[in-house]
């Protein structure tokens, strides 16, 4: 196995920044909607953070849904337009 030595060049830098937008990109609205199984509305976007969790989401998809902009939700719509809105 070959293991670089020497500083970290910037297309290295460049990879990881990359593999890391493609993971937001993977997320779907789908994996949102199993994410909030079970969701009663209106919800605060911390109750539906915790219910991700409890619902084993992905990170990165919990992550999002806890920077949405929204305080409260009145429906799986608006946490979709919130989450997804600027993609």
């Amino acid at each position: 196995m070959y293991l670089p030595v020497g500083p970290v060049r910037r297309a290295d830098r460049q990879d990881h920044q990359d593999s890391e937008e493609t993971a937001m990109a993977s997320i779907s609205p789908i994996d949102l909607q199993k994410a909030l199984k079970g969701a009663e509305y209106p919800a605060s976007r911390d109750d539906l953070v915790t219910l991700a969790r409890d619902n084993g989401a992905d990170d990165t998809l919990v992550e999002k849904l806890a920077d949405a902009p929204t305080d409260e939700f009145d429906g799986p719509n608006d946490v979709q337009k919130a989450v997804f809105g600027n993609e």
